[in-house]
């Protein structure tokens, strides 16, 4: 049986926290140091994945669907719901033009410029579809020179297709879907997931990744003569995945590996707490604009509230789905009484 390692725990938590102060419009500053939030978020999460759905293809076979629904379902309930809410609200004050056509086709092809950031459970599926490929390249090439050359080949490849991208495609609706969103958006996670993956399993790495990504980040530093990984995670993206890998490891050294009850469940709940986090950002973002409220106070407000609320709100679905969970199986243990 395997040990619940709660420094990945306090991490996630940690990562969640700062991924709804991301949404709550503080300065660029602050953005650009609590960047590394979702990089964390999936780096963490690949560290968990279970090695036996990835090397038997049966077993990955059966997996995949699981996983699909998992992601998938709760994402269209959600993204319903939320464009249900929202058409109420704008319906109300008489600005139906804010929710565009377009926006709701990026919320259900999980893209950016969307309905409540759906755009990232997109990351969490391509990830886990290519799961069986990292697991073959990390096991094929383990060696320190080999994983090098497969990250600075794929870094590459990413700084080209994005420049192609750039010079060819962008002002395409389809091509910025297709390319920008799906592949474009997909590799830069995917080189986040191999990374984890080949840490987890080369303990070698473990001398030399702060040192690889702190030279990658200095490159970037000096050929763009800045430092904002919170706008680079919308251009090239390479000091931004620099910056987020160097915290994240950073967190792994110093976060303990204790447990702590509220991060365990902020872990555990992750997802819920992500989705119903929107409804509070959606209410009070608008409440911002309509007043014109320019102030850090009121982001330290609306990232207090947002927080709070979303974990209130998740634990009191969590209770009552529990209730109910046990209503219906004492009422099939009766059921069964009776026919015995």
């Amino acid at each position: 049986i395997m040990t619940r390692d709660y420094k990945i725990d306090n991490i996630k938590a940690i990562a969640m926290m700062l991924i709804i102060l991301a949404h709550c419009e503080f300065p660029l500053q602050v953005n650009n140091a609590r960047s590394f939030d979702v990089i964390t978020l999936v780096f963490m999460s690949t560290l968990v994945v279970n090695p036996k759905y990835i090397i038997n293809k049966e077993a990955f076979k059966r997996k995949l669907p699981k996983r699909m629904k998992r992601l998938l379902v709760p994402t269209i309930i959600f993204s319903v719901c939320m464009i249900i809410f929202q058409w109420g609200v704008y319906t109300r004050v008489g600005r139906l033009d804010l929710l565009s056509l377009k926006t709701i086709v990026n919320t259900f092809l999980l893209c950016e410029d969307s309905i409540g950031y759906v755009w990232v459970i997109k990351i969490f599926l391509i990830n886990f579809l290519c799961m069986p490929l990292i697991y073959y390249i990390v096991k094929r090439w383990k060696g320190l020179f080999y994983h090098i050359v497969i990250l600075l080949g794929s870094c590459i490849l990413y700084v080209i297709l994005f420049l192609v991208y750039k010079k060819f495609l962008s002002e395409n609706y389809l091509c910025w879907i297709i390319f920008h969103e799906w592949i474009l958006c997909g590799l830069l996670y995917l080189i986040v997931a191999y990374e984890a993956f080949y840490f987890k399993n080369v303990i070698q790495w473990k001398k030399y990744n702060i040192f690889y990504w702190g030279i990658i980040l200095a490159i970037t530093i000096l050929v763009y003569r800045n430092f904002s990984p919170a706008l680079d995670k919308r251009s090239f993206g390479i000091q931004y995945l620099a910056y987020s890998m160097i915290v994240t490891y950073l967190l792994l050294k110093i976060v303990p590996n204790k447990r702590n009850r509220i991060c365990v469940w902020i872990s555990k709940n992750s997802m819920a707490i992500y989705y119903i986090h929107t409804f509070f950002i959606f209410i009070l973002g608008n409440g911002r604009s309509v007043l014109n409220i320019q102030s850090i106070y009121f982001s330290i407000f609306e990232w207090f509230i947002t927080a709070l609320g979303s974990c209130v709100l998740v634990g009191l679905y969590n209770r009552i789905k529990s209730k109910f969970m046990q209503k219906k199986k004492y009422t099939r243990e009766i059921d069964n009484a009776k026919e015995r």
